[in-house]
């Protein structure tokens, strides 16, 4: 039987800047930090897992809950 090495697995980060948008990455030094350009004392990081999918769902249920506009640009395979 196959197990899976949780250690090899990437983590995905759900994370707030305030007042502007709720966003999620597996990098958040190159996407949010380099490419996105805020601060890290501004970047909240609501909440980090090793599941896509998980960290896509509470992506938007974050959008949802702080009133922004919900992105649909992770779909989970059905």
């Amino acid at each position: 039987m196959f197990k899976m090495n949780y250690m090899n697995k990437k983590m995905y980060f759900v994370y707030h800047v305030p007042k502007v948008k709720v966003g999620m990455t597996s990098d958040l030094g190159k996407r949010v930090f380099e490419e996105q350009g805020y601060d890290p004392a501004e970047v909240q990081i609501l909440y980090a897992t090793r599941s896509m999918e998980e960290a896509s769902e509470l992506e938007i249920a974050y959008q949802k809950s702080l009133g922004y506009k919900v992105c649909l640009l992770y779909t989970s395979p059905s």
